[in-house]
């Protein structure tokens, strides 16, 4: 997953838009994105781990309240660094009335690194308005604020994906009346 030569790389792709019309699949179009990736030679940094829950199914009304865990790995002998967590969704956006999504601390900034290990907690109430077919996907991001052994800043990141899916409560009966 990484390569082993030191140097500057360039790629690109193409990703195609799909729609279903009819029962039929049709493409609607299609991006070209190219991406250059600068690789330096002498990091000696290792990723910073990251731990999320299992993915998760409730009943729309119930609150979800679970530990985001991250933590910094030692390389050799260099002390651990300073590290971020960060979640991206579109639960994170919801207007306040619809109930978002939350996280404490929320690290938006670009210099939020605190101390190896760190809990973030996440939190959401959700509510009927949050019952769809398909799983909300949470991209969780941990950032460190490593350096190469030249003493140049070499950020390494992790991301892990959360599933969570909302469904409709049961439905209730009344008592039934009979004529």
């Amino acid at each position: 997953d990484s390569p082993d030569t030191p140097g500057e790389y360039n790629i690109a792709f193409i990703v195609i838009e799909w729609r279903k019309f009819n029962g039929v699949w049709g493409q609607i179009g299609y991006v070209r994105r190219d991406m250059q990736i600068i690789v330096n030679g002498d990091c000696k940094n290792e990723r910073p781990e990251l731990e999320v829950p299992n993915d998760t199914c409730v009943v729309a009304g119930a609150n979800i309240n679970k530990l985001i865990r991250g933590f910094d790995r030692p390389s050799g002998s260099d002390p651990l660094d300073d590290i971020k967590i960060q979640g991206f969704s579109e639960i994170f956006e919801f207007a306040p009335s619809k109930s978002p999504a939350t996280l404490d601390p929320m690290m938006e900034d670009e210099d939020d690194f605190v101390p190896s290990p760190l809990e973030v907690e996440f939190n959401w109430n959700t509510i009927c308005d949050h019952i769809k077919g398909q799983p909300y996907d949470v991209v969780f991001k941990i950032t460190d604020n490593g350096t190469s052994s030249n003493g140049s800043p070499t950020k390494l990141a992790t991301f892990r994906t959360w599933k969570i899916t909302v469904v409709a409560p049961a439905p209730v009966l009344d008592t039934a009346i009979v004529p």
